[in-house]
């Protein structure tokens, strides 16, 4: 069953140095298009960060009856929304899922993307790695955390 397999999930190696480094430098909210019915054991891995993503319908039996979109475009409106509270809005993607947010962004990374994605945005900074990714965001919010 699916939260069996949820629950044997485990961060990515270096992921959880790597937000904690991040929220200690920065305010973070992880944009998904995943569902919250999906999210507690992982979450509860990374330290509970804020995470804005959509929901399921569930019926009585549990069985899943339906999904709810937080809202069209999310990521890209996330970003904007942001941005009118005059926030600094760095985006971080690695998909086309993730394109309209990244230009709606201040500044946007390319986290582990595939070459087509990498293609189309040719002009965007790419890492492979969290130490390359702390290094782009360094530069990005200009002090040397």
């Amino acid at each position: 069953d699916i939260t069996t397999i949820i629950q044997g999930m485990k961060p990515l190696d270096g992921a959880v140095d790597f937000l904690n480094w991040l929220r200690k430098n920065i305010q973070v909210i992880i944009v998904s298009d995943t569902f919250v019915e999906f999210t507690g054991p992982l979450l509860e891995k990374l330290g509970w960060p804020t995470l804005f993503c959509h929901s399921l319908s569930v019926g009585p039996d549990g069985s899943i009856t339906g999904y709810n979109l937080r809202q069209q475009d999310g990521k890209r409106k996330t970003a904007i929304s942001l941005k009118h509270l005059n926030y600094r809005v760095i985006g971080i993607g690695d998909s086309y899922n993730d394109i309209s947010m990244l230009m709606a962004a201040d500044s946007s990374i390319l986290f582990r993307p595939p070459d087509n994605i990498k293609r189309e945005l040719p002009k965007l900074p790419v890492s492979y790695n969290y130490d390359e990714l702390k290094n782009i965001i360094l530069k990005i919010i200009g002090n040397h955390a």
